[in-house]
């Protein structure tokens, strides 16, 4: 058995779906009017953080899979083409023959003697195509041709991928996706019956699975353990995205852009085939991403909400809130166990290769999160003592980061779906002044303020003790809370109104009637139980 991470890394490949991404160097990005760039931003400059030396490097060594995963997610992002080609000159030096530590596309290293992985072979072939280099120079090898080695030529299994290895045949679905989309690019004699091959491993529901029929007889159909996979269907859309306009092509991918819409949860998430069938990035990822490559206004929708979905998932930052995913803005969390644990003690050790892995899954997919407002919202709201109050923020981007930072509260939840988050608290039962400051990833975005005013006889002055009928009177308020609205009622009508400016004072004119005799003036502020009465005498006029 091998010891290696080469061998670690192939095994996680064969066995875990979740933690492989399929690549796609030619997938469009979406489209959309109201696309929030930052999510998409943020994820690939966390993803390019995590290189080293243009590599993945994790506790076994470099991560040559997963590196390239990453290269295919930062072409599909976008504005990340240097960073690209790092990863294609390390990359290209990993799987280079002359490499004794260690061979991504071979065993050879670890006495695996003449293997050739077909999976690995075809994922460096679109890594080199991801990076615009020349595939039969990639690494000091002509790849492509190398590939076309293990694609079988037998009638019975003609365009199927062959594992050269002393370890068996460990080919997959995942592995003939990559290969299809690897041949097909370069144009190769090979990849007809690639896709031929390819397509006829979809179930009639649409799904693909894991395992790779080891004929064309053997189909999904045909294995009564079939099982429905969302990240091997999204792997596989990806990578047919390219030859949309072949017939054949084109109703395999509406059938399986079908099954992911049905299969969706409400809150917009997917999870994955067993192990893996609780809501999580990877499967969220793949799936939204697919969809989102299709031109069909339902799945850009599903792709949509799968974006909100992951971006309640990704760290951002919204000051005044601090969190242990302070310094690792834009990274993805596997699902809400790993986002909670983050937040709380940063990524550990043991949750970053995670934390990788669903960051580069996922990143595409958000190039369909939606935009929301960032206008100030600040505001000023006067309220009873001991008064309950919910701060609700509307038009925010769904899913993002928010945060309501005040006296003994730091609350950062994520908006919902609608664009809105909410929290709710309790005001002293007191006269007091309490301020909420708000916060998003792009910054403040204002402070909305309570004011508690407990009952009060506000200070009345009447300018004239005598007024003639139908002149005017004048009135001074005193004792107001700057802001404070005030009333001003005379014969039972309201005669003025307006607020208190900063010397807390509310002055106004108004008419007096023909009534003659001793009159009323009352004021209220606020609330009914912050007033005031004065008395004044109306006389005949001259």
């Amino acid at each position: 058995m091998f010891t290696s991470s080469h061998f670690s890394r192939r095994i996680a490949l064969v066995a875990a779906p979740t933690l492989a991404l399929g690549a796609l160097a030619a997938t469009p990005a979406p489209s959309y009017a109201a696309a929030d760039p930052t999510p998409t931003a943020n994820g690939g400059a966390w993803l390019v953080g995590e290189l080293t030396d243009g590599l993945l490097v994790g506790d076994f060594g470099p991560d040559t899979g997963l590196t390239i995963d990453t290269a295919v997610a930062l072409k599909a992002a976008g504005g990340f083409d240097s960073s690209i080609q790092s990863i294609a000159d390390a990359v290209a030096a990993d799987v280079d023959a002359s490499n004794p530590n260690y061979n991504y596309v071979s065993g050879e290293a670890f006495d695996d003697v003449g293997s050739t992985y077909a999976g690995a072979v075809a994922k460096t072939v679109v890594m080199a195509q991801t990076a615009g280099r020349e595939t039969d120079t990639f690494g000091g090898e002509d790849f492509v041709h190398r590939l076309e080695s293990v694609v079988s030529e037998d009638i019975a299994s003609a365009g199927r991928i062959v594992d050269v290895s002393s370890y068996g045949d460990n080919a997959n679905t995942i592995g003939q996706a990559f290969a299809v989309q690897a041949l097909d690019t370069d144009s190769s004699d090979f990849a007809p019956n690639a896709t031929a091959y390819l397509l006829a491993q979809q179930c009639s529901e649409g799904f693909f699975q894991l395992t790779l029929g080891a004929t064309l007889a053997d189909t999904c159909d045909t294995d009564p353990d079939a099982e429905g996979s969302t990240d091997v269907t999204g792997l596989v859309m990806l990578n047919l995205l390219s030859q949309q306009d072949n017939v054949a092509v084109a109703a395999a991918l509406d059938s399986a852009a079908g099954w992911l819409k049905d299969t969706q949860a409400e809150d917009g998430s997917w999870g994955g085939a067993a192990p893996t069938t609780d809501p999580n990035a990877n499967s969220t990822g793949l799936a939204g991403w697919a969809l989102s490559g299709l031109d069909d206004p339902a799945a850009a929708a599903s792709a949509e909400d799968a974006a909100i979905w992951l971006r309640a998932h990704q760290a951002e930052e919204a000051a005044p809130c601090v969190t242990g995913l302070a310094d690792e803005v834009g990274a993805i969390a596997y699902d809400d166990a790993a986002l909670t644990q983050a937040r709380s003690g940063g990524i550990a050790a043991e949750l970053r290769d995670q934390f990788r892995r669903a960051t580069a899954q996922a990143l595409p997919a958000l190039l369909a999160a939606p935009a929301g407002s960032t206008a100030d919202r600040s505001s000023t709201t006067f309220v009873r003592p001991g008064a309950t109050k919910k701060i609700k923020l509307n038009d925010l981007a769904p899913g993002q980061a928010v945060c309501f930072g005040g006296r003994s509260i730091q609350s950062l939840l994520n908006a919902d779906a609608d664009g809105s988050a909410r929290i709710t608290v309790e005001l002293p039962n007191k006269q007091a002044t309490r301020s909420y400051d708000l916060g998003l990833t792009d910054g403040p975005i204002g402070t909305v303020t309570y004011k508690s005013l407990k009952a009060k006889t506000l200070g009345l002055r009447l300018k004239k003790a005598k007024v003639p009928a139908q002149r005017k009177q004048k009135v001074i308020v005193k004792g107001l809370s700057v802001g404070e609205s005030v009333r001003v009622k005379y014969d039972g009508e309201v005669v003025a109104r307006g607020t208190s400016r900063g010397n807390h004072r509310f002055t106004a004119k108004f008419k007096v009637g023909k009534s003659i005799g001793k009159q009323k003036v009352r004021v209220i502020g606020q609330f009914g139980n912050r007033n005031a009465t004065e008395k004044f005498r109306v006389v005949k006029g001259r």
